[in-house]
């Protein structure tokens, strides 16, 4: 968990996941400002005054690019200009569920995909509801990460939808169980109308795992396995990723995936070597 009291952080998006992870970041102590280049909603507002927390809107001000490091939700595209500066400038840029993860204490059990994730992760919660098994259900699906995160105990699993835009900027986000559904054509015009991009992107959720690890993947998803094979010929682990950042920003280089296998369940291997 990295250390957040008294550090002074900016949160760029204010809806739903940004309030919420600014909300987790003054309440673990952090001196948080919260930036929207848009108008917030009236109930964000509220909630962020009730609690204390410096906001803007419609415009970012000198003081959003003061911040040690920012915040991003899934929103705001990693092209956009203030995300830009902090990472010209070598400042970390880190995602809601990042965060969040940061302050987790249950295994994490994730899904992502084009389709089908909201479907999967409901089933999922059911399944564990029906076998009386403790556990969250947050992410994507519509409860952040960051609002649900200080239930979590070692006790009960945490079971996520994660989209593309939530694992552009993880570090050291680590489920114990990834599942990749599928690969279609989607939110193309956020990685360059490139499908390697988003692929790229996708295949992220399993960039911290290891050998004591799951990773469950569709066999039949051509494009899935077109992506493992391009994976194990990649050199540079910078090459696998959505975006480049400044040359002094520091790579998590462990990506790991799952092996060519009729088993959709395999131990992995680190494939950008």
């Amino acid at each position: 968990m990295r250390e957040v009291e008294n550090r002074h952080i900016v949160v760029v998006g204010a809806a739903r996941s940004g309030v919420a992870v600014a909300s987790l970041l003054h309440r673990k102590g952090a001196r948080v400002f919260v930036t929207d280049n848009k108008e917030l909603s009236q109930n964000f507002k509220n909630r962020l005054t009730s609690e204390g927390i410096e906001f803007e809107e419609s415009g970012h001000s000198a003081k959003a690019r003061e911040g040690e490091f920012l915040v991003i939700s899934p929103g705001v595209p990693t092209r956009a200009p203030l995300v830009q500066e902090y990472l010209e400038d070598g400042k970390g840029v880190f995602s809601e569920m990042e965060v969040a993860s940061w302050f987790n204490r249950s295994p994490m059990v994730a899904v992502t995909g084009s389709n089908g994730k909201t479907t999967v992760a409901s089933w999922m919660a059911h399944t564990w509801k029906t076998a009386g098994r403790p556990h969250i259900l947050a992410g994507n699906i519509g409860y952040a990460f960051s609002d649900q995160v200080e239930e979590s105990t070692k006790e009960k699993e945490a079971i996520l939808e994660v989209s593309s835009f939530q694992l552009d900027h993880i570090d050291y986000f680590h489920p114990h169980i990834s599942l990749l559904l599928n690969i279609k054509p989607d939110h193309l015009d956020r990685y360059e109308n490139s499908l390697e991009k988003y692929a790229a992107a996708k295949f992220r959720i399993t960039e911290n795992q290891d050998e004591n690890d799951w990773f469950i993947y569709n066999y039949d998803d051509p494009m899935i396995n077109s992506h493992v094979e391009t994976l194990k010929k990649k050199v540079d682990a910078r090459d696998c990723w959505d975006f480049q950042p400044a040359a002094n920003y520091r790579w998590a280089l462990s990506f790991a995936t799952a092996t060519s296998s009729y088993e959709s369940t395999t131990k992995k291997k680190c494939l950008c070597q």
